[in-house]
């Protein structure tokens, strides 16, 4: 990231959701990303298996996400 940029918690996200369709295991440990950003990466990576998002603090697994990253990810940390 140069001096000017400037990223929103969820940037990561949407980035790694329109670039990485394949992508079977993601750590985020820590990551900012809200419950916007993550429920980006479900869409856009349907073959991901394992996810990492522990520290993950701004997530509130508001609605039905909880759900959705129980029945599509196979490990869950």
């Amino acid at each position: 990231m140069s001096d000017g940029e400037h990223f929103t918690c969820d940037d990561k996200a949407f980035i790694i959701a329109k670039k990485m369709h394949g992508l079977l295991h993601l750590v985020l440990h820590g990551d900012p990303l809200s419950d916007v950003g993550l429920l980006a990466i479900l869409d856009g990576c349907p073959r991901l298996e394992s996810l990492d998002i522990f520290g993950c603090y701004n997530l509130d697994f508001e609605g039905s996400l909880w759900k959705r990253l129980h029945t599509q990810i196979k490990d869950l940390y």
